[in-house]
């Protein structure tokens, strides 16, 4: 009962049960790779504060950043809206002359505190429909975010400026902007 028959000549061969044929060094290569894939993702779940559960917090520096206008910044090719506040349209978006003065005051101001650096961005969930956030049926494409310059929240820093006003959506929407005309 040792032997297997097998081909023309009905050789013998012996049997090994499976798991005295392992050989590690036949794995090695799967569990390098194993090894380099769980410590990207733990450091990567680490370092960006949870950014693979959807939340994440990092500090952010100056060339990857484009102040898009008062309220809505580019970072890395992602659009983030920051939350919290509302700020005049500038330029065409802008609907009289007193809006796209403040609009660009607001823009103006938030690049200069973005120059200031010491910058930290915590994207936060968006107050849209599920499963459209990012995409143009929410916030026009854009992410959301809270952005902290040396550790205080611009959205506060505009506010008492008076170049935004406080603006808080609820978890599915946001209420009518108000005008800034007149």
């Amino acid at each position: 009962m040792g032997t297997i028959p097998f081909g023309p000549r009905q050789q013998a061969a012996k049997w090994k049960p499976a798991l005295l044929s392992f050989r590690p060094s036949r794995y090695i290569g799967f569990i390098a790779l194993a090894a380099v894939v769980g410590a990207t993702w733990l450091f990567s779940d680490l370092w960006y504060g949870g950014a693979l559960r959807g939340i994440s917090k990092r500090a952010i520096a100056g060339p990857s950043i484009t102040v898009v206008d008062g309220d809505t910044l580019r970072i890395g090719g992602e659009s983030y809206r920051l939350v919290g506040l509302d700020t005049p349209e500038t330029g065409r978006n802008a609907k009289c002359e007193s809006e796209r003065t403040c609009g660009e005051a607001a823009t103006q101001r938030l690049r200069e505190i973005v120059a200031g650096g010491s910058l930290n961005l915590e994207r936060v969930s968006c107050a849209c429909r599920s499963g459209s956030e990012g995409t143009s049926a929410c916030n026009h494409g854009r992410l959301c975010g809270v952005l902290k310059a040396q550790g205080r929240d611009v959205a506060e820093i505009l506010i008492s400026e008076g170049l935004a006003r406080r603006y808080n959506c609820g978890a599915a929407s946001c209420p009518p902007r108000g005008s800034w005309c007149g």
